[in-house]
Protein backbone atom coordinates (compact mmCIF):
# COMPACT_ATOMS: atom_id res chain seq x y z
CA UNK A 1 0.00 0.00 0.00
CA UNK A 2 1.41 3.37 -0.70
CA UNK A 3 1.85 6.12 2.04
CA UNK A 4 1.35 9.52 1.09
CA UNK A 5 2.42 11.60 4.13
CA UNK A 6 0.07 14.59 4.60
CA UNK A 7 3.26 17.09 4.68
CA UNK A 8 4.98 15.85 1.18
CA UNK A 9 5.76 18.91 -0.37
CA UNK A 10 5.02 19.46 -4.41
CA UNK A 11 7.76 19.42 -6.95
CA UNK A 12 9.78 22.05 -6.94
CA UNK A 13 9.78 22.72 -10.86
CA UNK A 14 10.42 26.81 -11.31
CA UNK A 15 6.94 28.14 -12.47
CA UNK A 16 8.84 30.64 -15.18
CA UNK A 17 9.88 27.58 -16.99
CA UNK A 18 7.15 25.10 -16.80
CA UNK A 19 4.75 25.56 -19.48
CA UNK A 20 1.07 24.68 -19.77
CA UNK A 21 2.23 22.23 -22.41
CA UNK A 22 5.26 21.17 -20.57
CA UNK A 23 2.93 20.44 -17.48
CA UNK A 24 0.99 18.10 -19.49
CA UNK A 25 3.68 16.43 -21.10
CA UNK A 26 5.09 15.60 -17.53
CA UNK A 27 2.07 14.17 -16.70
CA UNK A 28 1.57 12.11 -19.75
CA UNK A 29 5.59 10.62 -19.58
CA UNK A 30 4.13 8.59 -16.69
CA UNK A 31 1.35 6.76 -18.21
CA UNK A 32 2.12 7.10 -21.92
CA UNK A 33 -1.12 6.66 -23.60
CA UNK A 34 -3.69 5.57 -20.69
CA UNK A 35 -6.79 7.61 -19.23
CA UNK A 36 -6.31 11.37 -20.10
CA UNK A 37 -4.88 14.32 -18.89
CA UNK A 38 -5.80 18.24 -19.17
CA UNK A 39 -5.50 21.83 -17.20
CA UNK A 40 -7.84 21.48 -13.79
CA UNK A 41 -10.07 24.96 -14.31
CA UNK A 42 -8.14 28.00 -13.74
CA UNK A 43 -9.06 31.65 -14.99
CA UNK A 44 -5.41 31.29 -17.11
CA UNK A 45 -6.17 28.18 -18.49
CA UNK A 46 -6.75 29.20 -22.42
CA UNK A 47 -4.98 26.71 -24.64
CA UNK A 48 -5.58 24.05 -23.18
CA UNK A 49 -8.83 22.06 -22.37
CA UNK A 50 -9.93 22.10 -18.54
CA UNK A 51 -11.55 20.21 -16.39
CA UNK A 52 -13.55 20.33 -13.15
CA UNK A 53 -12.59 18.41 -9.72
CA UNK A 54 -13.35 19.55 -5.97
CA UNK A 55 -9.82 20.14 -4.78
CA UNK A 56 -11.49 19.92 -0.89
CA UNK A 57 -12.69 16.93 -1.24
CA UNK A 58 -9.56 15.17 -3.25
CA UNK A 59 -5.88 16.02 -2.43
CA UNK A 60 -4.25 17.00 -5.10
CA UNK A 61 -0.65 14.73 -5.87
CA UNK A 62 2.99 15.83 -6.25
CA UNK A 63 4.06 14.73 -9.82
CA UNK A 64 6.04 12.29 -7.43
CA UNK A 65 3.00 11.11 -5.62
CA UNK A 66 1.28 10.46 -8.77
CA UNK A 67 4.00 8.29 -10.03
CA UNK A 68 4.05 5.71 -7.04
CA UNK A 69 0.00 5.66 -7.10
CA UNK A 70 0.35 5.13 -11.01
CA UNK A 71 2.91 2.42 -10.52
CA UNK A 72 0.49 0.67 -7.62
CA UNK A 73 -3.26 1.20 -9.90
CA UNK A 74 -1.58 -1.51 -11.96
CA UNK A 75 -1.87 -4.16 -9.24
CA UNK A 76 -5.48 -5.16 -7.88
CA UNK A 77 -5.78 -6.96 -4.73
CA UNK A 78 -7.04 -10.65 -4.22
CA UNK A 79 -9.39 -10.02 -1.24
CA UNK A 80 -12.34 -10.54 -1.25
CA UNK A 81 -14.50 -10.11 2.44
CA UNK A 82 -16.35 -7.04 2.68
CA UNK A 83 -17.65 -6.00 5.50
CA UNK A 84 -21.31 -5.43 6.01
CA UNK A 85 -22.55 -1.69 6.85
CA UNK A 86 -26.24 -1.69 6.47
CA UNK A 87 -29.16 -3.91 6.48
CA UNK A 88 -32.20 -3.99 8.00
CA UNK A 89 -31.79 -6.81 10.27
CA UNK A 90 -29.14 -6.91 12.88
CA UNK A 91 -25.86 -8.68 12.01
CA UNK A 92 -24.84 -11.88 13.13
CA UNK A 93 -21.01 -12.03 13.81
CA UNK A 94 -18.75 -14.68 14.76
CA UNK A 95 -16.59 -13.48 18.25
CA UNK A 96 -13.27 -12.24 17.28
CA UNK A 97 -14.03 -12.24 13.62
CA UNK A 98 -14.88 -8.83 11.35
CA UNK A 99 -16.84 -10.97 8.97
CA UNK A 100 -20.41 -10.25 8.93
CA UNK A 101 -22.25 -13.69 9.00
CA UNK A 102 -25.33 -12.56 7.69
CA UNK A 103 -28.67 -13.73 9.62
CA UNK A 104 -29.53 -16.53 11.43
CA UNK A 105 -32.63 -17.31 9.62
CA UNK A 106 -33.46 -20.29 7.20
CA UNK A 107 -32.54 -21.36 3.95
CA UNK A 108 -34.14 -18.64 1.36
CA UNK A 109 -32.95 -14.94 0.24
CA UNK A 110 -32.21 -12.63 2.67
CA UNK A 111 -34.38 -9.82 4.19
CA UNK A 112 -36.14 -7.34 2.16
CA UNK A 113 -34.51 -3.69 2.38
CA UNK A 114 -31.15 -1.81 1.71
CA UNK A 115 -27.55 -3.36 1.93
CA UNK A 116 -24.49 -1.51 2.03
CA UNK A 117 -21.00 -2.93 2.40
CA UNK A 118 -17.72 -1.91 2.10
CA UNK A 119 -14.25 -2.43 1.33
CA UNK A 120 -11.21 -0.99 2.68
CA UNK A 121 -8.89 0.23 0.43
CA UNK A 122 -6.37 -1.74 -2.26
CA UNK A 123 -9.03 -4.74 -1.95
CA UNK A 124 -11.32 -6.16 -5.06
CA UNK A 125 -10.36 -3.12 -7.58
CA UNK A 126 -10.54 -0.64 -4.69
CA UNK A 127 -7.43 1.58 -5.45
CA UNK A 128 -8.46 4.66 -3.17
CA UNK A 129 -5.66 4.02 -0.71
CA UNK A 130 -7.12 5.57 2.19
CA UNK A 131 -10.87 5.68 1.41
CA UNK A 132 -13.37 3.14 2.20
CA UNK A 133 -15.45 1.81 -1.39
CA UNK A 134 -18.97 1.17 -0.91
CA UNK A 135 -21.34 -0.74 -2.14
CA UNK A 136 -25.22 -0.14 -1.45
CA UNK A 137 -28.52 -1.83 -2.98
CA UNK A 138 -31.69 -2.91 -2.25
CA UNK A 139 -33.24 -6.18 -2.04
CA UNK A 140 -37.01 -7.27 -2.61
CA UNK A 141 -38.85 -10.47 -0.47
CA UNK A 142 -37.51 -12.64 -3.05
CA UNK A 143 -33.95 -11.47 -3.16
CA UNK A 144 -33.64 -9.60 -6.53
CA UNK A 145 -31.95 -6.18 -6.59
CA UNK A 146 -34.39 -3.34 -7.28
CA UNK A 147 -33.69 0.34 -8.21
CA UNK A 148 -30.14 1.13 -9.93
CA UNK A 149 -27.23 0.57 -7.09
CA UNK A 150 -24.54 2.26 -6.39
CA UNK A 151 -20.47 3.03 -5.66
CA UNK A 152 -19.38 5.29 -3.47
CA UNK A 153 -16.03 6.26 -1.26
CA UNK A 154 -15.92 7.58 2.03
CA UNK A 155 -12.43 8.47 3.70
CA UNK A 156 -9.51 10.84 2.20
CA UNK A 157 -10.18 10.27 -1.80
CA UNK A 158 -7.29 10.36 -3.76
CA UNK A 159 -8.97 10.98 -6.97
CA UNK A 160 -13.00 12.08 -7.90
CA UNK A 161 -15.30 9.19 -8.82
CA UNK A 162 -17.99 9.96 -11.21
CA UNK A 163 -20.52 7.25 -11.90
CA UNK A 164 -21.59 6.87 -15.91
CA UNK A 165 -23.45 3.86 -16.70
CA UNK A 166 -24.91 0.85 -15.33
CA UNK A 167 -25.39 -2.25 -16.70
CA UNK A 168 -29.02 -4.33 -16.35
CA UNK A 169 -28.65 -6.50 -13.70
CA UNK A 170 -29.02 -10.36 -14.60
CA UNK A 171 -30.31 -12.36 -11.77
CA UNK A 172 -29.95 -16.06 -11.35
CA UNK A 173 -32.91 -17.30 -9.27
CA UNK A 174 -31.71 -21.01 -8.66
CA UNK A 175 -28.79 -19.56 -6.79
CA UNK A 176 -29.95 -15.88 -5.67
CA UNK A 177 -27.28 -14.22 -7.57
CA UNK A 178 -27.27 -11.23 -9.27
CA UNK A 179 -24.41 -9.93 -11.24
CA UNK A 180 -24.02 -5.97 -13.25
CA UNK A 181 -21.57 -3.96 -13.66
CA UNK A 182 -20.63 -0.08 -12.91
CA UNK A 183 -18.81 2.28 -15.00
CA UNK A 184 -17.66 5.59 -14.00
CA UNK A 185 -14.79 8.09 -14.47
CA UNK A 186 -11.76 8.42 -11.95
CA UNK A 187 -10.13 12.03 -11.72
CA UNK A 188 -6.46 12.48 -9.65
CA UNK A 189 -5.02 15.95 -9.15
CA UNK A 190 -1.37 16.67 -10.14
CA UNK A 191 0.23 19.73 -8.76
CA UNK A 192 3.28 20.54 -11.31
CA UNK A 193 5.10 23.15 -12.05
CA UNK A 194 2.54 25.85 -10.78
CA UNK A 195 -0.57 24.37 -12.61
CA UNK A 196 -2.63 21.90 -11.01
CA UNK A 197 -3.21 18.59 -13.92
CA UNK A 198 -6.17 16.61 -14.09
CA UNK A 199 -5.40 12.74 -15.12
CA UNK A 200 -8.78 10.69 -15.73
CA UNK A 201 -9.19 7.34 -16.86
CA UNK A 202 -12.62 4.99 -17.28
CA UNK A 203 -12.99 2.08 -14.92
CA UNK A 204 -15.72 -0.51 -14.59
CA UNK A 205 -16.52 -2.08 -11.55
CA UNK A 206 -17.65 -5.97 -11.95
CA UNK A 207 -20.17 -7.01 -9.09
CA UNK A 208 -21.84 -10.05 -8.23
CA UNK A 209 -24.26 -10.45 -5.28
CA UNK A 210 -25.38 -13.64 -3.80
CA UNK A 211 -28.31 -13.17 -1.32
CA UNK A 212 -28.91 -16.51 0.06
CA UNK A 213 -29.20 -15.96 3.64
CA UNK A 214 -26.43 -18.45 3.89
CA UNK A 215 -23.86 -17.25 1.61
CA UNK A 216 -20.20 -17.34 2.77
CA UNK A 217 -19.22 -14.66 0.28
CA UNK A 218 -22.23 -12.36 -0.25
CA UNK A 219 -20.50 -10.14 -2.67
CA UNK A 220 -17.07 -9.84 -5.34
CA UNK A 221 -15.98 -7.06 -6.75
CA UNK A 222 -13.19 -6.88 -9.58
CA UNK A 223 -12.02 -3.78 -11.51
CA UNK A 224 -10.78 -3.04 -14.65
CA UNK A 225 -9.44 0.07 -16.18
Amino acid sequence: MVFISASCTKDKTPIENMTESKAVLSVKNIFGQKGDVNIIHTPTSTNIKTMEINKDSVKVLSLSEFQKIFDDLKVDSNSSIPILVDSPKQLSKQPGSNKANAFVDVDGPKPAGLYRYSFQPQENGNSSYFSNMNISYNLDANGRIVGTPSIYFTGINLFSWQPAQSSLISFNSNILSSSFAITGSTTFGIQVGGFNIGWSSTITFYITINSDDQAETPIIVSAKS
